[in-house]
C-alpha cells in the first residue's frame, strides 16, 4: 500500500491485497483506494473503498472500510539553516537627512510601507538589532497619525519548511513585532497581529529572490466603520490566541 501526502494532515493511498491461503490455484486479489487524515494530537483515520479482482475465494465484490488509530506525531523540525547576506541601512538622523531622501516608513493608503525588511534570527522570532530603526520609524508613523485606530501586524514566510511550521513561525514573528512596538510606547489597543505563513508570497518560488522577498512583515491599517463608531479593541494580553489569529 502506498500513500501520497497532499498536505500536512491529508494523504491519498492505494494498494493491492493478495490472499494466498486458498492455494496457488485460486489467488484472490483486491485493490483499494483511501483517504488518510491525521489530527494535530497524533490520531489518524482512514476511509476507503476496495474491490476484488477475479473469482478467487475471499475476494470481495466491493466494500467500504474505515480505520482509526493513534501514533505519536514527530515534531515539526525547522528547515536547515540557509545563509543569507544581511544588509541593514540605518536611517540618518532627521536633521541630517537630505530633503529628497525617502522616509524609512510612511503611511500609504491602508498600509505603513517600510523601505527595509524586518529581519529575525534564522528560524526564530528574535528581532535582529539592526532592524530596530525600521520599527522605530513605524512607531513614529503611529504617533504622527492618531487617525490610525488599529494596525494589523502581518507575518509572512517563504516556502521553506512545512506549512504548519511556517504558520507558527510567522505568528511568533508578528507578535514579536507587536510586542516591540508596545514596549516602546505604542498603545496596545491599536495593535493586532496575525501569522500568514507562506500563503501570500510576493513572488513565485521560481524567482531567485523568493527566499528573501517573501519572508517579511507588513503593517496593514484596519479602518473603523463608516458611521464613525469606534469600538474598543482589547490589548494584546486580553485577546485570546484564536481571536488574534483571525481578527
Amino acid at each position: 500500500e502506498v500513500h501520497l501526502r497532499l498536505a500536512d494532515d491529508l494523504a491519498v493511498g492505494g494498494g493491492v491485497a493478495v490472499q494466498g491461503a486458498t492455494g496457488t490455484g485460486s489467488v484472490p486479489v483486491e485493490v483499494n483506494a483511501s483517504l488518510r487524515f491525521r489530527t494535530r494530537g497524533g490520531g489518524f483515520a482512514v476511509l476507503g473503498v476496495a474491490r476484488g479482482i477475479g473469482d478467487g475465494v475471499g475476494a470481495s465484490g466491493g466494500r467500504v472500510f474505515f480505520a482509526a488509530g493513534y501514533g505519536r506525531r514527530p515534531p515539526d523540525e525547522p528547515p536547515a539553516p540557509w545563509v543569507v547576506p544581511l544588509v541593514i541601512h540605518r536611517p540618518a538622523p532627521v536633521e541630517a537627512a537630505a530633503e529628497d531622501e525617502a522616509p524609512v516608513a510612511v503611511l500609504v493608503d491602508d498600509r505603513i510601507v517600510v523601505s527595509e525588511q524586518v529581519f529575525f534570527r534564522e528560524a526564530r522570532a528574535d528581532i535582529l538589532p539592526g532592524s530596530e530603526p525600521i520599527l522605530e520609524a513605524v512607531l513614529g508613523v503611529l504617533q504622527d497619525h492618531p487617525e490610525v485606530q488599529l494596525l494589523l501586524v502581518e507575518g509572512h514566510t517563504n516556502s521553506r519548511g512545512s506549512r504548519r511550521y511556517n504558520r507558527r513561525l510567522s505568528e511568533a514573528r508578528a507578535r514579536a513585532v507587536a510586542d516591540w512596538l508596545v514596549a516602546h510606547g505604542a498603545d496596545p489597543d491599536r495593535l493586532l497581529w496575525k501569522g500568514m505563513g507562506e500563503d501570500h508570497p510576493l513572488v513565485p518560488d521560481s524567482d531567485p529572490t523568493a527566499m528573501i522577498v517573501n519572508r517579511r512583515v507588513e503593517f496593514k491599517v484596519l479602518r473603523s466603520d463608516e458611521e464613525g463608531v469606534q469600538p474598543r479593541v482589547p490589548s494584546l494580553d486580553e485577546v485570546p490566541v484564536a481571536a488574534r489569529q483571525d481578527p
